[in-house]
């Protein structure tokens, strides 16, 4: 038996803890980046949505052609339509990278270079570090 979308929709919003500023997803599914996972079962078919994809969708409308979310809270776990903001894949990226505040190995990236070019930063010890290693 298939389920109705009035039925759906009162299982996700009860697993959402409204707050003041993020509507944060307490089910039980999250991906490795701490995204909130739905999951329910249509016609014996399982079916898993990204929590702040299906509040957006219920809430705002259908995402633009290609697409992504982009947490304008930096909390991954909030499906709070007004904190999303959809956006290229490169541009998501790109927002998430300027907020790092340190590289992979843990250095702080307050005084990383800056590509003029393109914006990305790159580490100074990490570049220090590889170019002394092939010297």
């Amino acid at each position: 038996m298939a389920i109705t979308l009035e039925e759906l929709q009162e299982r996700f919003w009860k697993r959402v803890d409204k707050t003041n500023e993020c509507w944060i997803w307490q089910g039980a599914g999250h991906t490795r980046s701490d995204h909130g996972m739905f999951g329910y079962n249509s016609n014996g078919q399982n079916i898993t949505l990204y929590a702040h994809r299906f509040a957006y969708q219920q809430l705002v409308g259908e995402i633009p052609g290609d697409l992504v979310l982009d947490h304008l809270c930096c909390n991954p776990r909030c499906v709070n339509p007004s904190h999303l903001e959809p956006v290229t894949r490169a541009e998501n990226t790109c927002r998430a990278r300027r907020m790092m505040t340190t590289c992979k190995r843990g250095h702080d990236l307050a005084n990383a270079y800056v590509n003029k070019k393109n914006g990305h930063r790159s580490c100074r010890d990490c570049n220090n570090y590889r170019r002394r290693k092939h010297e």
